[in-house]
Formats: C-alpha cells, structure tokens, sequence
C-alpha cells in the first residue's frame, strides 16, 4: 500500500515535472520570438532615426527657405551676383540634398519659380561647383563628409611655415576609436600670417 502511494506521489511528480519541462520549452520559444521581434523594433526604430534625421535636415533647408523668399533675391555679396542666402543654399543643396550641381541648378530654378524669389539670374553649375570648392577640400571631394550618428572632432595642425605665413591643416577624427593615421581626414588647408 505504501508502495502504491510511493509510486502514485512519484507518478505525480513527474507529470508535474514533464509539466514544467514543456511550460520551460514553450517560455523559451516564446522568449526567442520575443527577441526576434524586439530586434525587428529596434531595427524599425533605428530606420525612424535616420528617417527623422533626415526630415529635420530637410526641414530646416525649408525654414531657411521660407525666411529667403523676402530676401533672396536682395543683398548680393560685395563684388558678387548672389545674396549669401543663394551661395549656402547652393552648397547646402549638394552637401545635405546629395545632389550634383545641375541638379542643384534645377532645384533653384524651380524654387525660384515656385516661391517667388525674383532671381534674375540662377547660378550656374560651375558657379555653385566653385563654391563648394571654396568650402573645403573634404566638402568636394567626399559628399557624405558629415554622418549625424558619428561624432567627430575637428583639430587645427600648423603643418609648415614659408616665410612669415603658416600653413594650417584642418583634421576630421572619428571620436569613438584611437587614432590612428588612415582614420584621419584633410578637410581644409589654409594660410594665415604668423
């Protein structure tokens, strides 16, 4: 008798063991589609970020260019055809926009019909591909010199003196790995008097 309520306790113990087996199994399944589907938010959510970046980018280009339709087409620079507002707006317009300098003719031609500007004249493709010349060497010869999800820091070396001037080498350094040589950019080099 007492082997039967031995045997009987024992019988119960292990279904309520395979129980918990089979509850730990299905908990596990149930954990790893959990884990896929949070990692399919996150990379949702991370594919937002970059999305929202790029509307605030392209927000604030239309904030500007709400502002410029009173002034656009006033004000050139000394010595110039164009207003300060039109030779960022050109530079922006290939830096930020990703866009060539034709396409960037075309956008101002069509903004300056759609809004208003009263330009008498839109720069030209080798006006604008001089001034981003003028922005710097990094700025022209790699378009996607900025990523708002790297941080950087910006360093200033006195690399040679000719004469009475030195010359200054603007650097772009990642800031999240240690230096080394290849990870260092030249975004600008420049002259100034000692």
């Amino acid at each position: 008798m007492i082997q039967r309520i031995m045997k009987s306790k024992e019988e119960q113990l292990t279904e309520k063991l395979k129980a918990a087996e089979l509850n730990l199994q299905n908990e596990k399944a149930r954990n790893k589609s959990l884990q896929r589907q949070n990692k399919s938010l996150e990379n949702k959510l991370g594919t937002g970020m970059k999305q929202s970046e790029a509307l605030k980018a392209a927000c604030s280009v239309f904030k500007k260019t709400e502002g410029l339709n009173r002034t656009i087409a006033q004000e050139p620079i000394r010595r110039h055809q164009y207003s300060v507002d039109i030779v960022s707006l050109s530079v922006e317009l290939y830096v930020r926009a990703r866009c060539g300098f034709r396409g960037a003719v075309d956008i101002l031609s069509y903004m300056n019909e759609s809004f208003g500007w009263k330009l008498k004249k839109v720069p030209n493709r080798n006006s604008i591909e001089n001034w981003v010349r003028k922005s710097g060497y990094s700025i022209y010869k790699e378009l996607a010199y900025t990523n708002p999800e790297e941080e950087h820091a910006q360093t200033t070396d006195e690399s040679m003196m000719p004469g009475s001037e030195k010359m200054l080498l603007s650097l772009d350094i990642g800031a999240d790995i240690p230096l080394r040589r290849s990870d260092v950019k030249v975004l600008d080099i420049s002259v100034a008097s000692s």
